[in-house]
């Protein structure tokens, strides 16, 4: 049900930048480039170039929500924005487009991390947060 709820959140904002603008964040990279995180595809004024696209499984895990097994959440959350980063400024990227992050759960008891997926974007403007 929750994956459903997510999976129909994603659709209803595909597309809508607006909606989702909040939650982009800027990730600075270890070789120090400002990269901007965004839920959304850069707006068509940027003059965005793609760059690639890759996708991460932070492979959190827990059982019934009590025994975590890796990261919790918030440091799963950390560990995709850092590695699409990573990733973005070696591909000489500026903005990444990346999936909500999501997890599977098998029979209510263990629950694991789902794949989030990644496009990275050269823009010649980014908008300020």
């Amino acid at each position: 049900m929750k994956k459903l709820l997510l999976s129909a959140l994603v659709v209803a904002v595909s597309g809508c930048s607006s909606i989702v603008a909040p939650l982009a964040t800027d990730y600075t990279a270890t070789n120090g480039e400002k990269i901007r995180i965004a839920y959304a595809n850069p707006e068509k004024s940027a003059n965005c170039e793609m760059k690639g696209q890759s996708a991460y499984n932070p492979n959190s895990q827990s059982i019934m929500g009590i025994v975590s097994l890796g990261d919790n959440e918030m440091d799963a959350e950390h560990k995709i924005n850092s590695t699409f980063g990573e990733e973005a400024a070696a591909l000489g990227a500026n903005y990444v487009n990346r999936g909500f992050g999501g997890s599977s759960t098998y029979g209510g008891v263990y629950q694991r991390s789902s794949t989030v997926e990644a496009t990275y974007f050269l823009c010649e403007q980014i908008p300020a947060l």
